[in-house]
């Protein structure tokens, strides 16, 4: 009986050791930190509070348009980063829109091109930011 008692605790015992260490774990896909990037969009300018952020986080990028025309935000990356050389963007914003929020997972570092895809701004080199993740 007390050999049988022994068993059955050394038992109950080794079933709890896998369960102890499954919530120990640190869990990596979950963002070490959230950042609010505040983005201004002018018809002449794009303005960021912040150009740079840790690798792992989460950047939401409120995005105001206060100029006169129709304006986006779009993340572009190249390479791996990219999916398929997919670009994130808000889309057209219509012009005085405010908080428009892009929420980006910052999963690899480089430097990456932030700016206005749209046609009456592909040639105004103030509509395009570097934003680098470190």
């Amino acid at each position: 009986m007390k050999s049988r008692l022994i068993a059955l605790a050394a038992v109950s015992a080794m079933a709890l050791i896998p369960a102890g260490n499954g919530v120990a774990r640190t869990r990596t896909t979950e963002p070490t930190e959230v950042v609010r990037i505040n983005v201004t969009i002018t018809d002449t300018r794009m303005t960021l509070d912040q150009k740079s952020a840790e690798r792992g986080a989460q950047v939401n990028f409120w995005v105001r348009n206060v100029g006169h025309r129709v304006h986006d935000f779009t993340f572009e990356a190249q390479g791996a980063a990219a999916l398929s050389n997919l670009g994130y963007t808000t889309g057209a914003i219509k012009p005085r829109s405010r908080a428009v929020v892009l929420q980006l997972f910052m999963d690899f570092r480089g430097q990456f091109d932030v700016k206005s895809t749209q046609k009456a701004d592909a040639n105004k080199p103030r509509l395009k930011q570097t934003f680098n993740i470190t």
